[in-house]
């Protein structure tokens, strides 16, 4: 009985660029190594970036990294058919806010083992010292451990860039991420600044599936 309209996505090109200088691998450490340990972090840092895009992107904002593109949350707002709520505050416990969200969610995607709750590390944090404070084995297990953390059987999945303020409930495989076929690491070595320059591109874009299947609450 689902109504799944057609969606496109677009990726637009990203572009990452950073140097090292000649004298700066003569004279580290880890000699020869060095250039691509740097690379390596750089790899990460890109890959970190794009988890900040897909959830946090607003093409309406000022600041040019976050323009690139819509993210997810960007998007669910200004869906009709996404289920929203603005009404939470900062005094609600998570497992209140939890539980509307999961009364928010048609009865047709409810696949407890299909479903994610996306949250903060901080939110993340938050729930599991409330389950901790009470005074049971799995109380105790909160406390001192560091164990998958469920709401009513979904599974609590924390993102480093997503806001504090925000709650997504939706399936894991309605989040789509569009990456381009062409990604390149370029290098030029500049002699006249004895440096090294690296060029990362790619293309990205990020859109969920189904807008049923998404419920988003915020404080407003």
């Amino acid at each position: 009985d689902a109504t799944i309209t057609r969606r496109t996505l677009n990726p637009v090109e990203v572009i990452m660029a950073f140097d090292i200088t000649k004298r700066f691998l003569m004279r580290n450490i880890a000699r020869g190594k060095a250039d691509a340990a740097i690379n390596e972090m750089f790899a990460k840092q890109y890959r970190n970036d794009l988890v900040v895009a897909i959830f946090n992107g607003d093409k309406d904002s000022g600041t040019p990294f976050i323009a690139m593109i819509d993210g997810y949350i960007d998007r669910a707002k200004a869906d009709g058919s996404a289920h929203k709520d603005a009404t939470v505050t900062v005094n609600d416990e998570l497992k209140d806010v939890f539980a509307a969200m999961v009364d928010s969610m048609p009865s047709k995607w409810m696949n407890e083992d299909e479903l994610i709750l996306v949250t903060s590390p901080k939110s993340q944090k938050k729930y599991q010292r409330q389950l901790g404070e009470k005074n049971t084995q799995l109380g105790d297990l909160m406390t001192v451990d560091k164990p998958k953390i469920f709401f009513e059987g979904i599974e609590i999945v924390k993102v480093s860039s997503f806001p504090d303020d925000h709650f997504l409930l939706t399936p894991r495989k309605n989040l789509t991420v569009g990456i381009g076929q062409e990604m390149d690491v370029e290098l030029f070595y500049n002699s006249r600044k004895r440096v090294r320059e690296y060029t990362v591109t790619g293309y990205i874009d990020a859109n969920y599936k189904i807008s049923d299947a998404v419920v988003l609450y915020y404080i407003g």
